[in-house]
């Protein structure tokens, strides 16, 4: 033990945990630069639907599709009854997969649905990152599944991938790429 304590060891461990804090003070404040999600919901009409804007940056995800790599988007809605003693009941959840393939020799982008496996090209690389980042008027819930004058949230959730390879298990940890926004509203 006195071997350990003359050669260093707890000034090196000082130092890793030191460093260790460095990095995920800035991996916090990396995360905390990015923008969020802007988010209306409509509840007017016979289905609950929600216009949705993620702040991802726009030129960044030009310049990747403009370089040929696939860029996509998943975006994920959950809509939850807020429980005031209790854990909020899920009543729906669903998942929104978006990607767009460039094709570099006739400079057009192949915008992919895949949820409902509806595809189409453009020759507007803006309409393509519009694609990706915006849902508009999107319908998540049937209005008769809900009660009148009880809250519920809804939380939408986008995630950004650039090429085809998995992100690594670290940035899925630590939740970069990833936007988030919540509301909560009620019936009239």
């Amino acid at each position: 033990m006195r071997a350990c304590l003359s050669s260093g060891f707890p000034r090196r461990v000082a130092t890793a945990l030191s460093w260790l804090a460095l990095w995920l003070g800035l991996a916090a404040t990396a995360m905390a630069a990015t923008g969020g999600i802007v988010l209306k919901l409509d509840v007017s009409g016979k289905v609950i639907a929600c216009d949705a804007r993620a702040d991802f940056d726009a030129a960044r995800i030009a310049r990747v599709l403009g370089e040929g790599t696939q860029v996509g988007v998943d975006w994920d809605i959950e809509v939850a009854a807020v429980r005031r003693y209790w854990l909020d009941a899920t009543l729906a959840e669903v998942t929104v997969k978006r990607r767009v393939r460039p094709d570099l020799v006739s400079r057009s982008w192949l915008l992919m649905d895949e949820t409902t496996g509806i595809t189409r090209r453009v020759f507007d690389v803006r309409e393509a990152v519009r694609f990706l980042v915006r849902l508009d008027h999107f319908p998540v819930l049937d209005r008769s599944l809900l009660e009148h004058a009880r809250p519920y949230r809804m939380t939408v959730t986008a995630r950004k991938t650039e090429g085809d390879a998995a992100r690594g298990w670290l940035a899925t940890w630590l939740g970069r790429g990833s936007l988030e926004a919540s509301a909560v509203f009620s019936l009239p």
